[in-house]
């Protein structure tokens, strides 16, 4: 008999409304949050400054943009589980005593073998690192297969960018530095849904499901004691 299994993940979370200390009060002190989906949705202006009317199209693929309530950071990837792994798994997350923490992503990267564009950070929180390789570490005893590899932390920004495109990698960008400060993280969940097709659309071609990420429980993680709280 198949076993029911939800398509999970650890994660951490981008809070929308904690305001950059760095931002100027005349831009409306924007979020951290605000400026990044802006930063998504004019990609190509960032990514391509120096295009002609000459460039392919295929050069200047960025290819489809993650919705803004689907960014994230994830910590540990989990693939198909079922309700025994995740009660372990959940039991074990509230376990973990890991400081709250910020990181400053500060590039753009690009993996050509899963054609995504991602929002990366240069100096990574050790707390982050640690999060992540105890995450990674339950979720083996949990039986679930996690990859080899040096964890890198980074937002998905695009995916479907094909190898084509010619994008500037690793460099500053006129915005600045995403400043996120994290005090949470979560198990989420991959919902797949499909759209609602207008009348156009109804007439031509079928759509693949979207997916949502839907965060099932998450942890504090740890606020720093002043000395005068700690008396």
């Amino acid at each position: 008999m198949h076993k029911p299994t939800e398509r999970l993940f650890f994660a951490l979370g981008i809070d929308h409304t904690l305001v950059d200390p760095f931002d100027s009060p005349n831009n409306g002190r924007k979020t951290p949050f605000h400026r990044l989906c802006h930063f998504n949705q004019t990609l190509h202006q960032h990514c391509f400054p120096t295009a002609t009317s000459e460039t392919t199209n295929n050069a200047l693929d960025l290819g489809r943009c993650v919705p803004e309530e689907n960014l994230h950071v994830t910590l540990a990837f989990l693939g198909n589980i079922t309700p025994a792994q995740k009660a372990f798994l959940l039991a074990q997350a509230s376990q973990i005593t890991i400081p709250a923490f910020s990181l400053n992503f500060d590039h753009i990267g690009y993996w050509p073998s899963s054609r995504m564009l991602w929002l990366g950070t240069h100096q990574a929180s050790n707390h982050l690192l640690d999060l992540a390789r105890q995450l990674q570490q339950i979720a083996k005893a949990a039986g679930v297969h996690q990859l080899d590899r040096t964890y890198v932390p980074h937002i998905t920004l695009r995916k479907q960018v094909p190898p084509s495109s010619q994008v500037i990698l690793d460099r500053q960008y006129e915005q600045g530095i995403f400043s996120f400060h994290f005090q949470h993280f979560g198990l989420y969940i991959s919902e797949q849904f499909q759209a609602k097709q207008s009348q156009t659309d109804l007439q031509g071609s079928n759509h693949p499901p979207q997916v949502h990420y839907r965060c099932l429980h998450q942890w504090p993680l740890q606020i720093k004691k002043s000395k005068q709280d700690a008396e």
